[in-house]
């Protein structure tokens, strides 16, 4: 398999979640946000200047986020390898890499609020074919 430099990037896909470990977190959920990377050859677009050789931009943001709204996972792992596998599946990518954040839960911005703070925890991961 040759390696594929060329890189189609989507930021920020977000949408609210019910995922993780906390009771509250499951009930009331929270927002997350995530990033695609589709390490994929971009000469066929480049060339032809033809949108059906272009990675579908809607579509990707479409299943990330009835990923992350129709599921529950207890882990963003977890939900950052169901994505990973759907772009695989679905796309045609030789790779991908995912980053998923979310805010820290209550229980753990209460635990540190007497000595520091916490914006969000990401996960990232990479796959290939």
């Amino acid at each position: 398999m040759v390696d594929v430099a060329d890189r189609v990037s989507l930021h920020d896909i977000r949408f609210h979640g019910h995922h993780g470990c906390s009771p509250e977190e499951q009930e009331l959920g929270q927002w997350y946000s995530v990033d695609v990377v589709l390490r994929m050859d971009l000469a066929p677009a480049g060339r032809s200047d033809d949108l059906t050789q272009a990675a579908d931009y809607s579509d990707i943001c479409r299943r990330v986020v009835e990923i992350g709204t129709s599921q529950r996972f207890a882990l963003i792992e977890a939900l950052a390898e169901a994505i990973s596998n759907t772009v695989l599946h679905c796309f045609p990518a030789e790779g991908v890499v995912v980053r998923v954040r979310k805010r820290p839960p209550p229980d753990v911005v209460a635990e540190l609020a007497p000595c520091g703070a916490l914006d969000h925890v990401e996960v990232e991961i990479e796959r290939s074919r």
